[in-house]
């Protein structure tokens, strides 16, 4: 009897509490960053950064005329700072490690972070999961960081025989379903995020608590 054929053809994991329980401190990351904005005159004190990320609040900034490389500069080595000291120790979320044992081989496995490339192949590495990985794309390798979905649609590209409703996105934020939908890539929420998903206007295909219960959508 042959197998179920799977549903779809590749995953596209988030990173950062998705795969991997980091410790990086996201609160402390948008409030030194919109602290530096201020201090370098380009974020009006009055600005809603409650209902930014740190990339969105940066993405924001960059329209203003005193937004200079310099200021950029500043910006990403405090997030990459943070993000390093975040990462030390990270460690898989549960059930990680045998659901990719459970479907490498079958399916394209890439991952898309917001995080600097040699963060994510370093964190990657050292929890012993980069092999299952045919493509990692870090914020170095896309123009424009989640929610946009240029990164989506990076990895689209490169296996253009797979169309984009095969593909499957997995990941905790909000920031990860809008990338996801914007590329026309149906969408899995995962963890305690789910609930606030419909606020941003991000219609996932389901949400799973835990790892394993991803082979369900599959």
């Amino acid at each position: 009897m042959n197998p179920k054929p799977l549903r779809f053809a590749g995953i596209i994991f988030d990173m950062d509490n998705t795969l991997l329980r980091s410790h990086i401190d996201f609160a402390r990351m948008k409030r030194e960053v919109r602290e530096l904005l201020l201090g370098f005159g380009v974020m009006e004190e009055e600005t809603a950064w409650d209902r930014h990320t740190t990339v969105t609040m940066i993405d924001s900034a960059r329209s203003h005329r005193n937004y200079t490389d310099s200021v950029d500069r500043a910006v990403w080595r405090r997030v990459a700072a943070i993000e390093e000291e975040g990462m030390a120790g990270a460690d898989l979320e549960p059930g990680v490690a045998e659901c990719l044992e459970a479907i490498s081989g079958k399916l394209v496995l890439t991952v898309l972070t917001n995080n600097a490339d040699a963060a994510a192949f370093k964190a990657l590495r050292e929890t012993g999961i980069d092999r299952y990985f045919a493509k990692v794309v870090g914020r170095d390798g896309t123009t424009a960081l989640k929610p946009a979905p240029d990164g989506v649609q990076r990895i689209l590209r490169q296996y253009e025989a797979i169309p984009p409703h095969r593909w499957l996105s997995v990941g905790d934020s909000w920031i990860d379903g809008m990338a996801a939908q914007l590329a026309g890539v149906p969408f899995v929420a995962y963890g305690p995020g789910a609930a606030r998903m419909e606020e941003r206007e991000v219609r996932p295909l389901g949400a799973i608590e835990a790892m394993h219960e991803l082979m369900r959508f599959l």
